[in-house]
């Protein structure tokens, strides 16, 4: 069967080929971050081998200092099918440049390429490999975090999820910013949640190419690291914050997600973004909303 032989795939297909016309907010937000004086931090990449083969990747560092660093782990969105860790860059300058750590950004591999599993193994791969090969690039393979915004966030709860039952990595800290945590639901399921008369930015097909493509096996929908708002417990999890938007399709999933953490004894920290859709940064709040995630490692990781 042809790589392309739905009409599902040859969409994410072209998305992954429009991704650098279509992805443009990230040079605002890096823009609306940079104070006086600021120098952009030069990334390095990096390889790591996983079970899906090498994952490529962007580590971003502090000039002065280059051993024993913490590392998070940041992973982009796209709906499982887009493909661009640069998207996220502003995310990585602005931790950089506030706590002084390291952030990685990891390029997994999405649809129509590959199905579940392969992502979600590849990222968890990314956290073991850290330990081994973290020190040649001066980083502490003992502080480690995982987050990610939108899929990323599904991605950084399912791999906290596998750290947790494969016995490692031990993870100091998981953040997850308006996250993809239940991809059995049908959209108008989630939509019933929405305020009356809402239109949310994830449209119906947004939803259903994640399911026709990445998702494709339906079982795999309900697996507990596919969705992991599913899973059958979210004890032992590293402290969390999770932040959804008001206006976003995915809110109740990304809160229900949160209270099952506290539930569990896990720390957590939620918090909402009124009046704001899945795209909940703009360059008005975008230093706050990520001071916030800056506040949560520092506590936690750095």
């Amino acid at each position: 069967m042809s790589l392309l032989s739905s009409r599902a795939d040859r969409r994410a297909w072209w998305q992954q080929r429009l991704a650098p016309l279509l992805v443009r907010y990230d040079r605002e937000l890096v823009a609306a971050l940079r104070r006086p004086g600021d120098r952009p931090v030069r990334p390095t990449k990096v390889r790591l081998q996983t079970r899906h083969g090498r994952v490529d990747a962007l580590l971003y560092a502090p000039e002065e200092q280059r051993c024993d660093l913490p590392v998070h782990v940041h992973l982009h969105g796209g709906a499982f099918v887009m493909r661009r860790p640069r998207m996220d860059e502003f995310v990585a300058q602005h931790l950089v440049d506030r706590l002084g750590i390291a952030v990685l950004l990891p390029d997994y591999a999405v649809a129509p390429q590959v199905r579940y599993p392969v992502a979600h193994e590849q990222v968890h791969d990314v956290l073991l490999r850290l330990s081994e090969q973290g020190p040649h690039w001066g980083l502490d393979p003992t502080r480690v975090s995982v987050g990610g915004f939108s899929s990323g966030g599904n991605l950084a709860a399912a791999a906290a999820l596998l750290a947790r039952d494969s016995g490692g990595p031990r993870l100091r800290a998981l953040t997850l910013g308006v996250p993809s945590l239940d991809v059995a639901s049908t959209w108008a399921q989630k939509a019933v949640s929405l305020p009356a008369g809402a239109q949310p930015m994830l449209g119906a097909s947004v939803l259903e190419l994640v399911r026709a493509t990445y998702f494709r096996d339906p079982d795999a929908r309900r697996q507990p690291y596919g969705s992991p708002l599913l899973a059958p417990s979210l004890s032992r999890l590293p402290p969390t914050l999770v932040v959804t938007a008001g206006l976003d399709l995915l809110r109740e999933e990304g809160e229900r997600f949160a209270a099952r953490l506290d539930e569990s004894g896990v720390a957590v920290r939620l918090h909402r973004v009124e009046g704001r859709d899945h795209y909940f940064l703009d360059p008005t709040n975008v230093a706050a909303e990520l001071d916030l995630l800056a506040s949560h490692l520092r506590t936690t990781l750095a």
